[in-house]
């Protein structure tokens, strides 16, 4: 799993603008498989090359969309190592999440294994999943980065803490529009629904990802 920032078009290094996963699926298909998705409307193409065969599989998101996928067939082998390419890999063990308090606002957000805080512990992100072909439902663990965005895995349907599922950052957009920014993307299929808080307005917003569906989203009036 990494991710992707483009400071030469955001002028931010610390800004995700695009994730990416690969999982070995050669139990269930006999394939390694790719999944991507963004937080941004940027067009962009991702290259992956097996440095063992030499294969290259190259996906490209259209500008203006917020859509993700995945390819369960990707590649048949995979040489050890990382990944050719300037990304960043994120180590995300299942107790990287501790409980403590984020100072700021008339309600500070608190740290905890189902919540996010960032900009300064002003806005709470939580997020609940369902597996659209079993129906199974389970709660989104918190898997921060800084002050802008973080993760969530969903161990309740995945059976595992480190695989990351869905991104979210809040960006203050009000020098633009006066309003603050929240931008989504997901690894998954499943549906899921991120519910964002502001603790110094106290207003609530939710989002809701259909199942079967990789795509993201961006609110830029959210706040």
């Amino acid at each position: 799993f990494g991710y992707f920032t483009i400071p030469a078009l955001t002028g931010n290094t610390e800004n995700p603008e695009v994730i990416f996963k690969m999982l070995d699926g050669r139990q269930v298909n006999g394939k390694f498989w790719v999944f991507y998705g963004g937080l941004t409307d940027f067009e962009y193409t991702l290259t992956i090359r097996d440095r063992n065969s030499g294969a290259t599989r190259t996906y490209t998101k259209p500008g203006l969309t917020f859509d993700g996928n995945a390819d369960t067939s990707a590649f048949s082998k995979l040489a050890p190592g990382n990944l050719l390419g300037d990304w960043r890999a994120i180590d995300v063990p299942p107790d990287a999440v501790t409980s403590s308090s984020v100072a700021s606002g008339e309600a500070a957000c608190i740290v905890s294994t189902d919540s996010l805080c960032v900009l300064q512990g002003r806005f709470r992100i939580r997020l609940t999943a369902r597996d659209p072909r079993t129906g199974k439902t389970g709660d989104g663990v918190a898997l921060p980065q800084n002050d802008l965005y973080g993760y969530f895995s969903i161990p309740d349907l995945t059976g595992n803490a480190g695989n990351v599922e869905v991104a979210v950052k809040v960006l203050d957009g009000r020098a633009v529009n006066g309003k603050f920014w929240v931008f989504y993307g997901g690894l998954t299929d499943f549906e899921y629904t991120l519910t964002v808080t502001d603790g110094e307005k106290n207003t609530t917003k939710s989002y809701t990802k259909p199942g079967g569906t990789f795509a993201g989203n961006a609110d830029t009036s959210a706040f």
